[in-house]
């Protein structure tokens, strides 16, 4: 039962082990095709189903060994019986109803011995499949709320990082390290700095996504740790750079964060995120489904549907982690507009690459190397010189040079000029 349980949790993680190679290639199926690469994932997939078969054949093999015994079994101890009971009848020593019963016992035996080694067989499946579900419910959360965790009431929206630091598993040296802020309710603090910096590691604190190597995160001048977690990620609204949508409809996802939400709260949240517009452009409404992560919306509507259940949950603290890098100029000032009315009475911080993002922050801090290497206002930091006026003067002349690009586009040919002026010249010549 235990070596025939193992074999077959073994077909289960190559069972599996294809799922996973079938799931990335239909989700990465544009990146394979660019890429040219069919072959090649056709190959992967083909070495993991070649997998699948060989343990397969194991276990098979394994139990091919238990069935046949206990056939071979039953037909020998049917031999037996009539082997030495048709000797014993002759030498009338037993009469043949004797015999016929006792080959009767062991042909009533064999059925329920042939099943009980079906039984094994299917039990060992059974250990295997019981055995990788155990694995995950008997998995204990890293980061969990303790027996006697605080319930926090609702907050005013301070937070504090006391010399904090931070180090992931397996890495060399500290995302974060020695971060001293304190940031009052309703300030809004901009984080800027080069990839890799620690900005969002910083804001992942706040809400207990994980847990600080060395010192400590507070709001309201409680340790996030000491509080339950349900009672403080309730009050803490994040936007990411790419929201995730659920395959539901437009309402179920605006009400996300708070199912038990009024029509008017959902449709007064949709107006604010400057979403109410093209969600009435749609058939259904509100009532649209939006498919798995929201793919039937563009980038700039899904920012918005998210901003809208940010908005719904009316948090005290707001986290937008790069919100606007992924979307044209248009789309930057719609989603820009309802961030102003998302971020109004409310301890935000925000993580993004354009200046013009964060100039109206009270606090900014620029990040390098999980440092904090600067802080404060706008025009104070551009006095300062360092790290923040180099980022913004990079980004003015690359500002300058695109408008310098428009002009002298204007002034070159189109195509149908340039055609026209080709066969001028032919006929010319």
């Amino acid at each position: 039962g235990t070596r025939i349980g193992k074999l077959f949790f073994d077909v289960d993680t190559a069972v599996g082990e294809v799922s996973n190679r079938l799931q990335e290639n239909v989700t990465g199926v544009q990146v394979v095709r660019a890429f040219a690469r069919e072959d090649y994932e056709i190959q992967r997939f083909d070495t993991a189903n070649k997998d699948v078969f060989s343990k397969w054949m194991k276990a098979i093999d394994e139990w091919a060994r238990i069935m046949p015994t206990s056939v071979w079994l039953t037909s020998f101890g049917t031999i037996l019986v009539l082997w030495f009971g048709g000797q014993m009848v002759m030498n009338g020593e037993m009469t043949i109803g004797t015999v016929v019963a006792f080959n009767a016992y062991i042909l009533m035996m064999a059925e329920p011995a042939q099943t009980l080694t079906g039984l094994v067989n299917t039990g060992g499946e059974a250990a295997a499949g019981a055995q990788r579900v155990f694995e995950i419910l008997d998995t204990v959360p890293a980061i969990r709320s303790k027996k006697d965790a605080i319930e926090l009431p609702v907050l005013r929206g301070k937070v504090e990082f006391r010399n904090v630091s931070l180090k992931y598993q397996d890495e060399k040296a500290a995302s974060l390290s020695a971060i001293e802020l304190s940031v009052e309710p309703n300030q809004i603090v901009a984080l800027i700095g080069p990839t890799g910096s620690g900005k969002t590691s910083l804001v992942n604190l706040i809400p207990r996504f994980y847990d600080v190597t060395a010192g400590s995160v507070t709001v309201d001048d409680m340790d996030v740790r000491d509080v339950e977690l349900t009672s403080l990620r309730s009050q803490i609204g994040i936007v990411l750079q790419t929201s995730l949508l659920f395959s539901d409809t437009i309402r179920a996802n605006i009400a996300y964060g708070r199912p038990d939400a009024a029509e008017d709260e959902i449709l007064a949240a949709a107006k604010a995120a400057q979403a109410h517009e093209f969600i009435e452009g749609f058939t259904q409404g509100y009532d649209t489904i939006v498919g798995e992560r929201g793919v039937t919306l563009s980038g700039g509507q899904r920012q918005r549907v998210a901003i809208a259940r940010a908005l719904l949950m009316n948090p005290r603290i707001l986290i937008l982690d790069d919100s606007l890098s992924s979307v044209d100029t248009q789309t930057e000032k719609l989603i820009q507009a309802a961030l102003d009315t998302l971020m109004e009475g409310r301890t935000t911080f925000v993580i993004a690459h354009r200046l013009s993002t964060v100039r109206r922050a009270d606090l900014i801090l620029v990040m390098d190397r999980g440092h904090i290497v600067q802080r404060g206002p706008h025009e104070d930091l551009l006095r300062e010189g360092g790290l923040y006026k180099q980022i913004h003067d990079l980004q003015l002349v690359r500002h300058a040079q695109y408008e310098d690009e428009i002009p002298a586009r204007a002034e070159l040919p189109s195509s149908k000029e340039m055609h026209a002026n080709t066969l001028m010249m032919r006929r010319d010549s």
